[in-house]
């Protein structure tokens, strides 16, 4: 049982360590960019406009890490499943797949 997620463990371990020596490097690398102003309590206004391109393309990441992620039980048990689950992932694509293309054509995606 252990065995199985041995690798998983290891590469968790391996991706904490990098975690803290890479924190704990100094930041010498690059040009030190000025400290930003941080703007007075009454300075923005809370009816003021933003822009929320950048909202729909992090929601769009979102779903579409979400549909990769439920994507990989499918290919571990691809040979198991049969042609019912080719049928099952074709139906939960579909719509994923159609979203992209909608949101490709209405220009969410250009920056």
């Amino acid at each position: 049982m252990l065995e199985d997620f041995l690798g998983v463990l290891l590469m968790l371990a391996v991706a904490a360590v990098l975690a803290v020596l890479l924190h704990a490097l100094p930041r010498r690398f690059g040009p030190r960019a000025p400290a930003a102003e941080v703007p007075e309590p009454g300075a923005i206004s809370a009816r003021q406009r933003y822009a929320t391109k950048f909202l729909w393309v992090a929601l769009f990441f979102a779903l579409l890490e979400l549909g990769v992620l439920l994507l990989v039980p499918w290919a571990v048990l691809f040979r198991e499943l049969g042609s019912d689950g080719v049928i099952i992932v074709v139906v939960f694509a579909l719509p994923v797949a159609v979203g992209v293309h909608y949101q490709w054509r209405k220009g969410v995606l250009e920056w």
